[in-house]
């Protein structure tokens, strides 16, 4: 993996490269880079006092529904 970007406000990017998939399928990484995207919205939008909803959808994707001060 590799980070680029200097500064502190530049934005940062990361990659990195897995062997032409020597290292694991490409849609396991793309579930788990799902799942912490999502774990980390929940955290920062309870973080800030909403609530939040999850809800699996048929093709495979998530839908967050955050509802602002908690009212879900």
């Amino acid at each position: 993996m590799a980070v680029s970007g200097r500064g502190r406000r530049q934005h940062r990017q990361a990659g990195y490269d897995s062997y032409e998939c020597r290292w694991g399928e490409q849609k396991q990484l793309d579930c788990f880079l799902q799942g912490y995207a999502v774990e980390k919205a929940t955290i920062e939008a309870r973080k800030q006092g909403h609530s939040v909803i999850e809800q699996s959808l048929e093709d495979g994707s998530i839908k967050l529904t955050v509802s602002a001060g908690g009212a879900a």
